[in-house]
C-alpha cells in the first residue's frame, strides 16, 4: 500500500532530509538506477571514453591541438548535456513519484515526461550557470547567494509545471523562507561529493606511484602506466558523475520540505486525490 512508501508532501527536519534522500535511494534504487543506466549511463559513457582519449592525446607527443581542443569542447558539451539528463531523469523520476504513485511507471512514462522538458531545462541551466559564474567572479559570495536561491528553479519547473520566469521568481520565494537551512543542506552534500571523490582518488595516486615505481625498476612500461591510470580516471568519472544524483534527491526533499512548512498543501492535496485510482501503487 501507499503508506509503505515515502511520502513527498511532508515538513521535515534538517536531519529528515537526509534520512529521507537515503531511505528513498534504498527504496528506489531497482527502478531509479535502471532508469539512469538506460537514460543517462550511455551519454556518460560517450564523455568517460572522449576524456579518456584526451589523455591519450596528451601523453603522445605531436598530437594534433585543434584536435585536442575540440574534443575539450564536445566533452564540456557532454558534461553539460549529462547534468541536464541526469537533473530531468531525478526531478522527471519524482514528478511521476508524485502524480502517477510509486510503481505505477516506467522508463517509458518517465523518457515522454523528460522528452518536452529538456529544451526548457538546459536552456534554464545554462541560463542560471551564467548567471552564477559572473556572480562568482564578484567575489565569490554573489555566486553562492545566486546559487542557492536559484537551486529550486529546475524543481519547481517540473513538478509545479512552472516556466523559467516563473520557476525563477518562485525559487527565490522559496529559498529566501529557508535559505540558510538550505545552504546547509547544499553544502553538506558538495562535501560529502569532493570527500567522496578524493577517497576514490587515493588508489589512484598509489597506483600512479607503484607504476612509476615499477617502470624505474623495468617490471612496467610507460604505457602501461598511462593505461591504468587512464582507466582508473574513466571509473571514477563515471562513479563521481552518478553520485551528483543524491544533491538532487535532496533538493527535492528540501523544496517539499519549504512548500509543505510554509504553503501546507497536504491536506488539501489528499482530498483532492480521493478516489483517484492513480495514487495506490500496483502491488
Amino acid at each position: 500500500m501507499e503508506n509503505n512508501f515515502i511520502q513527498l508532501r511532508k515538513v521535515r527536519e534538517f536531519g529528515d532530509v537526509f534520512n529521507d534522500t537515503f531511505a528513498f535511494i534504498k527504496q528506489e534504487a531497482k527502478p531509479l538506477g535502471i532508469a539512469l543506466a538506460t537514460i543517462t549511463l550511455p551519454v556518460v559513457l560517450v564523455m568517460v571514453i572522449l576524456l579518456a582519449n584526451i589523455k591519450i592525446d596528451q601523453v603522445q607527443p605531436g598530437g594534433n591541438i585543434a584536435q585536442l581542443y575540440s574534443k575539450v569542447a564536445l566533452i564540456l558539451l557532454l558534461v553539460f548535456i549529462t547534468q541536464v539528463i541526469l537533473m530531468l531523469t531525478v526531478f522527471c523520476y519524482f514528478k511521476l513519484y508524485l502524480v502517477k504513485g510509486p510503481r505505477n511507471f516506467d522508463n517509458k512514462d518517465l523518457l515522454i515526461e523528460m522528452a518536452g522538458k529538456f529544451f526548457p531545462v538546459a536552456g534554464s541551466s545554462l541560463v542560471m550557470g551564467i548567471i552564477i559564474f559572473f556572480g562568482a567572479m564578484m567575489c565569490g559570495l554573489p555566486g553562492i547567494y545566486l546559487a542557492i536561491s536559484l537551486s529550486l528553479v529546475l524543481p519547481v519547473m517540473i513538478l509545479e509545471d512552472k516556466d523559467f520566469g516563473r520557476g525563477f521568481s518562485r525559487s527565490f520565494e522559496l529559498t529566501h523562507k529557508q535559505w540558510w537551512w538550505t545552504l546547509l543542506i547544499i553544502f553538506v552534500y558538495v562535501v560529502l561529493t569532493y570527500s567522496f571523490q578524493i577517497i576514490l582518488s587515493i588508489p589512484g595516486i598509489l597506483l600512479g606511484i607503484s607504476t612509476l615505481f615499477g617502470i624505474k625498476t623495468g617490471v612496467a612500461t610507460d604505457s602501461d602506466h598511462n593505461i591504468y591510470f587512464i582507466l582508473y580516471n574513466a571509473f571514477t568519472t563515471l562513479i563521481s558523475t552518478f553520485f551528483t544524483v543524491v544533491l538532487y534527491i535532496a533538493i527535492v526533499f528540501q523544496y517539499f520540505n519549504i512548500v509543505e512548512l510554509h504553503e501546507g498543501n497536504t491536506l488539501s492535496w489528499k482530498i483532492d486525490q480521493i478516489g483517484n485510482d492513480e495514487q495506490v501503487p500496483a502491488e
